[in-house]
């Protein structure tokens, strides 16, 4: 194991240092390069990789994630994950988070909070059963992201009009450029106009089934490298809506479809929807701008390295889908029909 990479896993648990066979109990579980050996230079680890650090008893402790030091300032990630964890309000559904760090990398470890995942147990839900989950799960993500915009003040300097506008700026030229879809721009632009509108705030960005875990009587949130990049305020809700459960998910991206009559599960999903635009007070035209918005973000983010074209071409056929309606007639209220 590489020496520097070693000496960060100290510091992340020092029981490794306890013998040679220690080490043993650190396994690599995701690998985008290779793991950084004695005679490497560390460029694989720079584009970062898993790895799973288990316990004495060779059970599950912490999950590392180890990348570049100046990969990411921004978000909440790294020492505001941290930060975060240790509050007494947010720490109740933020695992506990250590960093280290050297000159060549940076170790962000999350403590194991076990793999029953909202996905896993959406599957064996009936849509009564589902509905009152996921409005838990969305109160917690409140409660959490209103904690991290509180203790990480720089995460609140996107939310104002001009910032917004930059970022939904960007990624449709991103789109225009990449993908070569300028008569999708161009007929989307009209119906984003009022997006500036929107009550921004800030969201944790991948809150999707896998990223929400049932443990010890409550629901954990993990995986914040997105948090801090997405400030529609509906964006957590389309997400997490966008693939849970997974059984009504084959035919969209999301799984409300203008036009279409909704069967029991789209009426679940509906309702949850529902009461989060009733929360925040807004109109059903603006529903539908930040479901454009949603999507226009989530495209240019997938457009963008490291994880350029993921999802793609589902979040693209979304989008035309949605614009298709629009230019045809359709109005913005019921683009994502709630009433």
């Amino acid at each position: 194991m590489n020496s520097e990479l070693r000496k960060l896993l100290a510091e992340i648990d020092p029981s490794l240092t306890e013998g040679d066979g220690a080490w043993q109990r650190v396994a690599v579980i995701r690998n985008r390069e290779h793991v950084p050996s004695r005679a490497s230079a560390l460029s694989g680890a720079r584009l970062g990789f898993k790895l799973l650090i288990a316990d004495r008893r060779g059970e599950p402790r912490w999950i590392g994630r180890c990348a570049s030091p100046l990969e990411r300032a921004g978000g909440c990630s790294g020492d505001r994950l941290a930060v975060l964890s240790r509050d007494r309000v947010a720490g109740m559904h933020v695992p506990e988070t250590r960093v280290a760090r050297s000159a060549n990398l940076l170790l962000v470890a999350t403590a194991y909070v076990g793999s029953r995942s909202l996905r896993t147990l959406s599957d064996r839900l009936t849509p009564t059963e589902w509905q009152p989950r996921m409005l838990d799960v969305i109160e917690v993500a409140h409660v959490v992201m209103s904690r991290a915009a509180a203790l990480n003040p720089p995460l609140l300097d996107a939310l104002v009009p001009a910032e917004q506008e930059q970022r939904l700026e960007r990624d449709l030229t991103l789109i225009e450029a990449s993908i070569d879809e300028r008569a999708l721009v161009a007929a989307l632009r009209p119906f984003l106009a009022r997006h500036a509108e929107l009550p921004f705030a800030v969201q944790h960005g991948d809150l999707w089934a896998e990223n929400v875990i049932w443990h010890a009587g409550r629901w954990w949130l993990i995986d914040f490298d997105e948090c801090g990049e997405f400030h529609n305020p509906l964006h957590d809700v389309f997400h997490l809506l966008s693939a849970t459960p997974r059984k009504v998910n084959a035919g969209s991206w999301f799984g409300l479809v203008p036009g279409e009559e909704p069967d029991q599960w789209a009426r679940a999903r509906y309702a949850v929807l529902r009461a989060q635009v009733d929360r925040l007070g807004t109109d059903d035209a603006l529903v539908g701008v930040a479901f454009l918005v949603y999507l226009v973000r989530l495209v240019g983010l997938r457009l963008r390295p490291p994880i350029q074209g993921l999802f793609t071409s589902r979040l693209v056929a979304a989008l035309t889908r949605a614009s298709a309606f629009l230019s045809g007639g359709g109005s913005l209220e019921r683009l994502i029909p709630l009433r």
